[in-house]
């Protein structure tokens, strides 16, 4: 009886060892689908700011290259004024 006894109490604590080792993982489980559901946001934070940065850098390039197409232009301006004044003074 001693013996059917113990080997109850043995399996009791193994028992009791396993759902706690579950409870453990369960626990470590929800924590990691919590983590896993903040690094979506932050990705998804990080994708929005990088897309706003290449919609701010194209704009940026766009206003570059108008710039330096009226710059060109005032210098075309100038050179051919300057080329027609030379002319004119003759």
């Amino acid at each position: 009886m001693a013996t059917a006894e113990g080997a109850l109490t043995d399996a009791q604590g193994r028992i009791a060892s396993f759902e706690a080792q579950v409870a453990s993982l369960l626990a470590e489980r929800d924590a990691a689908r919590g983590q896993v559901t903040e690094l979506t946001a932050s990705v998804q934070a990080l994708e929005d700011a990088q897309e706003k940065l290449l919609t701010e850098q194209e704009a940026l390039q766009l206003a570059l290259a108008r710039a330096r197409e009226e710059v060109d232009a005032n210098a075309e301006a100038a050179r051919l004024w300057r080329r027609g004044g030379r002319r004119w003074r003759r």
